[in-house]
């Protein structure tokens, strides 16, 4: 039988932190060990469930010596988290990070750190939609942990796929969350809608290549381009206009607020360019991911091209 998974959590006083313990001490593949918390001094922690006492402090590097914790879990603040996290990967503890703030720079910095000391890290700000996945440690111990999935572009898709070739299921939440990104210039964002574009191809290549039959505003102008005709422009015109009225319906159903008229053209022109975007993804081979570029290979695989 496998051992318990050793985890300490730092920020353990704040509310976040507190269910955290509450959780890691329900699962029965976890441990709590060791707590850290900014406001408290040297000390135990009495924790539910029987689990325990454990020890208390605000010393991280002291609670990692004393209690030798296989991930460090953070609910605390951007400007805690950061020094936190590096001192866990330096001393080889692998840091699962559910903190808001933290930059791009940070994030690529503790990647670079966790290269260096060759172990992982899991960072999820507010544990927002699409940045999730739970599993258990079985399961992912028998699809060969996270090491099989580095070099794939979809590592979310193939990590759920393989547990499901395994004989699991995969659950998706019922719970729908408002997700913004950062603001981006117009390279970025198409970059970005390429690379998912690419993504999807590469995990589900058949079902991709026929999702531009569900193109609403395409085949009524390529069906007008065939046949200029007042019957077939009457048609067309009431294809686009309910084209039209299911994307102001959804944007007032999603954001609970009308779209002014002057945006409503947007849904012809996002039809317009997911077609462009649907036909690169076959012809592209090559994505940028954090200022680095990659050649797509089969399956989804990603090799780095080198500059």
């Amino acid at each position: 039988m496998a051992q318990p998974i050793k985890v300490v959590v730092h920020g353990a006083a704040g509310k976040m932190g507190r269910e955290v313990l509450n959780a890691v001490c329900h699962a029965a593949d976890l441990k709590p060990v060791g707590a850290v918390d900014k406001l408290v001094g040297a000390g135990e922690l009495t924790l539910p469930h029987g689990c325990g006492p454990i020890p208390f402090s605000s010393d991280l590097a002291e609670i990692i010596k004393l209690t030798k914790p296989d991930v460090l879990v953070d609910f605390t603040t951007a400007s805690a988290a950061l020094p936190a996290v590096r001192t866990a990967i330096q001393m080889g503890v692998r840091p699962v990070v559910g903190t808001t703030g933290l930059s791009e720079s940070d994030i690529q910095d503790i990647e670079k750190l966790c290269q260096v000391k060759k172990i992982g890290a899991f960072l999820a700000p507010n544990f927002s939609l699409g940045a999730v996945m739970l599993t258990t440690r079985r399961q992912l111990d028998q699809i060969g942990g996270f090491e099989v999935l580095a070099d794939f572009l979809a590592d979310d898709y193939q990590l759920g796929h393989r547990i499901a070739g395994q004989g699991g299921s995969i659950v998706l939440s019922s719970i729908v969350v408002e997700c913004r990104s950062t603001p981006m210039n117009w390279r970025e964002v198409w970059n970005h809608q390429l690379r998912w574009a690419c993504t999807i191809r590469a995990c589900k290549p058949l079902p991709y290549a026929l999702s531009i039959v569900s193109n609403a505003t395409l085949w009524p102008l390529l069906w007008l381009a065939c046949a200029p005709t007042p019957a077939v422009l009457l048609w067309v015109g009431l294809c686009l206009m309910s084209r039209l009225a299911v994307a102001v319906g959804l944007q007032r159903r999603l954001t609970r607020s009308p779209l002014a008229p002057v945006w409503w053209p947007l849904a012809w022109i996002k039809d317009g360019l997911q077609c462009v975007l649907w036909a690169a993804s076959f012809v592209i081979s090559r994505v940028d991911w954090r200022g680095e570029r990659y050649q797509l290979l089969t399956g989804g695989k990603l090799r780095k091209v080198r500059s």
